[in-house]
């Protein structure tokens, strides 16, 4: 049984040199917080634009979706420019819809999904996401049959080693791979799930929105902000994965935040507008002169009782 294990935060104080030869180390931590902030900054600016919708920066600040949607173009005619692609092969409404659906699948995925989409935004050599297109096109055609009827063609394919070319180069073996390798009959339905997996993952998650993208050649979108800084000769530096994910999980939080007041703001106006479509103005006065009436004949009856007092004191 393996033994378990624990995670526990805790909270360290960084000292910082303050002595008269220390100056650098101060001014090299505040530099790194600054170059943070602004690489996050970065990022941010980038996925809003491809956002392409009105928000608010603060308190009475409005920016328009035509200013965010100018801001996309931009982008995409930077990024065109940079892949050297010509005019008449720029299909700019297609490009504007796949990266607002990108944002959006971003920003609701999870820190893996979006780690694994620096790279494409990022790197002209990225090859991310390339495997699931091969894999559908290497998936046999026999797939979804009964067992019965696809035993013979099955095994025909395992013999010729056609399965290999489906194994993951990395990581652990699917499952129908190693059922497969251990002679369990009902690989063919697992082999089958999993590719159905591939296939969802293509139509509804990042990868069939990167491969789209690539082929309206807007990828890689930019430059990264720490490589060029660094002279790195890797496209994407760790300090540009660190940022990236700041980014998108502070969108997250405030895309989430967004789509709950909208959500809020949408039930109690229809709300009222349900209440205000109930209310009858005819029954409103019958209640009111009711309620009238009543408060007439017991300021009678308080005057009645106590006749020094005046009618404003009975009506209280």
């Amino acid at each position: 049984m393996p033994t378990p294990t624990y995670t526990r935060a805790v909270k360290l104080r960084l000292v910082v040199p303050r002595g008269a030869n220390d100056h650098g180390s101060t001014q090299a931590l505040w530099t790194t917080h600054q170059e943070v902030n602004n690489a996050v900054r970065s990022y941010q600016e980038m996925l809003i634009a491809m956002r392409q919708g009105q928000y608010e920066p603060r308190d009475g600040a409005v920016v328009t979706k035509a200013e965010v949607q100018k801001q996309a173009k931009l982008l995409l005619k930077g990024a065109w420019d940079a892949n050297e692609v010509p005019e008449e092969a720029r299909s700019e409404e297609q490009a504007l819809e796949a990266l607002e659906r990108l944002y959006h699948v971003i920003v609701q995925g999870t820190a893996q999904e979006a780690n694994a989409l620096i790279s494409p935004f990022f790197d002209p050599d990225s090859s991310a996401f390339a495997g699931h297109l091969e894999i559908i096109r290497s998936l046999p055609n026999w797939l979804g049959g009964e067992i019965d009827d696809i035993r013979d063609a099955a095994q025909q394919w395992l013999d010729d080693g056609h399965h290999h070319q489906l194994k993951p180069s990395i990581g652990s073996p699917p499952k129908w791979y190693r059922k497969a390798l251990a002679g369990d009959w009902d690989w063919p339905r697992d082999l089958h799930a999993w590719g159905e997996g591939k296939k969802d993952e293509v139509a509804k998650g990042p990868a069939g929105l990167v491969l789209r993208l690539r082929e309206l050649r807007v990828l890689p979108l930019r430059l990264s902000y720490f490589a060029p800084r660094l002279h790195s000769k890797s496209k994407v530096t760790p300090w540009d994965r660190l940022c990236f994910r700041l980014a998108v999980a502070q969108l997250e939080s405030w895309q989430t935040w967004t789509e709950k007041s909208a959500e809020e703001y949408k039930r109690r106006t229809e709300d009222l507008r349900k209440k205000e479509s109930n209310f009858k103005e005819e029954d409103a006065k019958e209640v009111f002169e009711a309620l009238q009436a009543y408060e007439q004949e017991r300021a009678n009856e308080s005057m009645a009782l106590n006749p020094h007092l005046g009618e404003e004191e009975h009506r209280t």
